[in-house]
């Protein structure tokens, strides 16, 4: 079978003149300084390292690992692999946070999965002292490893036009939220019509700018913020994920000084852009300009959402500009998103009723600017509808449709859905393929024809007959103790025989503890509970910022976790 990704790859053949991949250099220096890459010098870069794919063997179909700095390399190093008729598998940078031996762990597990024949690196990667153990990681996995560099030189006199490829283009790892991650082979076809389907929803044309802060390396930071505006040939600014930890301010200047008008985050990332940013930092800047601001990768938090439109408000920020999605790996990525024409909604649900096959017992229903910053209920915030070749429907434990309004498991499928995973099946997969449609492992309802996620299947417990969701915990909690959801993890699970729910604050101890037993007891129908205090950044989480629940429960029952229990209650 022979894959085509010519829309994809068409800017290659005709680039733009004037717009342009930006960077942001690292300096001490108030004024930020943007390092530009033309889409007519990337196109060059792209022919070339192709050429010195080619001067290395690559045959049509070969898979090529990428482990290359963000913005321009990145790109070059990933589309010349397409232009070469190879596989492109973007693999993750460290991490500030995550220990090397858990790092190269992942990695060695990844290019396990994926089997390349090729790893290209930039120069930098292969020159940090952590990148040592990658050379006999690759030689294990009979791979060669390659820098930009030396693709470049070998590629001077070799051919420059395009090679089709055949059977996968993309394989991209999953978040690791729920376990290992996992390879998704993901064909041209599933990218075509996703990228297509993105930019038909958000209206994503050469004129917008994008700024982003997001890894290249995972769905929606690679296919909502590197495909998109690249096919677009829009420019985009980009920055690594600790230099937005560090001054988040830099990123809101690409909008409210350079004009950006798209980005994509999770809730997290408004909500720390929020807290670590004074309204004098903002004196002088127009955020008029920015009209789309995807919300995903996690559930949605509506008090960061309002906190964050609250402080942008008076440089005029349009809150309308949020963009509430639903999306996953398996799905290339964006399943669902809100539209222009709906509203930013939210409902309140009566949750020690809820039970999955019945309706969902909804009391109120409200729009964004309904909602306080200190919100005494966590809403459920909708996810938009169905994209443009895209269905989505809600099925009990045996697939059986449900009707709407009625709580199971969210299925997809359509043009955009993968076929399965790379490799053996992985152990302990909430999410599946059946056919041409994928049952995501996420429960969720629809109503009015929009999709609201409440949480994932193997992240809950059954206690009592109902439903019990580790999010729905976690907002809970978070509104009752007056703490920032992204500070608050709960767990379920079974120590021992017996069902037991906990929740670990990254916070000190403080009033909150009062407020916690009530809520905990409420929302856990009488099981064993308990809640700890810890360090920040003892949970491990994945590169996006998603907790890593199954990985955080091992550790727990296992007692590795720095923690202190400042509560605890038996089974009543």
């Amino acid at each position: 079978m022979t894959d085509d990704l010519g829309e994809l790859l068409a800017w290659v053949e005709s680039p733009h003149a004037a717009n342009a991949v930006r960077t942001l250099e690292d300096s001490a220096a108030r004024a930020k300084r943007w390092a530009a890459a033309t889409y007519g010098k990337l196109a060059a870069d792209v022919r070339l390292l192709a050429a010195g794919l080619r001067a290395h063997r690559l045959a049509p179909g070969d898979r090529v690992c990428v482990l290359c700095a963000p913005g321009p390399a990145f790109i070059g190093a990933l589309y010349a692999a397409w232009w070469a008729g190879g596989c492109g598998v973007p693999l993750p940078l460290p991490v500030m946070s995550e220990p090397p031996a858990r790092y190269w762990s992942r990695i060695e597990s990844m290019i396990a999965v994926a089997r390349p024949r090729l790893i290209m690196v930039s120069a930098a990667q292969l020159a940090d002292p952590q990148g040592a153990p990658l050379a006999g990681l690759a030689r294990a996995a009979g791979a060669d490893v390659v820098t930009l560099a030396a693709l470049c030189a070998a590629g001077h006199d070799g051919p420059l036009g395009r090679v089709r490829g055949t059977g996968t283009a993309l394989v991209q790892f999953t978040s690791g939220s729920g376990g290992p991650p996992k390879g998704v082979p993901v064909s041209a076809a599933n990218l075509s019509a996703n990228v297509a389907a993105l930019r038909r929803w958000l209206g994503i044309t050469e004129t917008d700018r994008t700024a982003t802060w997001l890894p290249h390396y995972h769905d929606m930071g690679l296919t909502g913020c590197v495909l998109v505006p690249v096919t677009a040939q829009g420019d985009i600014f980009v920055m690594r994920p600790e230099q937005f930890i560090r001054d988040p301010v830099a990123w809101l200047s690409c909008f409210g000084e350079h004009g950006a008008t798209m980005t994509a985050s999770p809730s997290f990332g408004y909500q720390y852009a929020a807290a670590r940013t004074h309204p004098e930092r903002l004196r002088g800047m127009d955020f008029a300009p920015w009209r789309v601001a995807v919300v995903g990768a996690e559930r949605v938090s509506p008090r960061a959402i309002a906190g964050f439109a609250g402080l942008l408000a008076p440089f005029r920020f349009d809150a309308g500009a949020f963009r509430p999605a639903y999306g996953l790996a398996e799905a290339t990525l964006a399943v669902t998103g809100r539209h222009p024409e709906d509203c930013f909604t939210a409902l309140d649900v009566d949750w020690e009723a809820a039970e999955r096959g019945r309706k969902v017992p909804v009391t109120a229903e409200h729009q964004l600017t309904a909602f306080g910053r200190e919100g005494s209920r966590p809403w459920v915030v909708s996810c938009g509808r169905p994209l443009a070749g895209v269905d989505v429907t809600i099925v009990d434990d045996d697939h059986r449709e449900l009707p709407e309004g009625t709580l199971g498991e969210v299925a997809v499928s359509g043009a955009s859905v993968t076929r399965g995973y790379l490799g053996a099946e992985p152990e302990s997969v909430f999410t599946s393929f059946v056919g041409a449609r994928l049952f995501t492992g996420d429960d969720g309802f629809i109503w009015n024809g929009q999709l609201y996620v409440v949480g994932r299947r193997g992240d809950g417990l059954k206690v009592a007959g109902r439903s019990l969701y580790s999010e729905q915990v976690e907002a809970e909690f978070a509104v009752a103790a007056g703490l920032s959801p992204s500070r608050c993890t709960a767990l379920l699970g079974t120590l021992g025989g017996t069902e037991e729910a906990a929740v670990i604050v990254e916070a000190p101890v403080g009033e909150w503890v009062a407020a916690a037993s009530a809520v905990l007891t409420r929302l856990t129908g009488g099981i064993r509970h308990a809640v700890y205090t810890a360090p920040r950044g003892t949970v491990p989480r994945t590169t996006s910022g998603k907790p890593m629940r199954k990985a955080a429960w091992k550790l727990l029952a296992a007692g590795d976790l720095n923690i202190t229990c400042v509560q605890r209650k038996d089974r009543e």
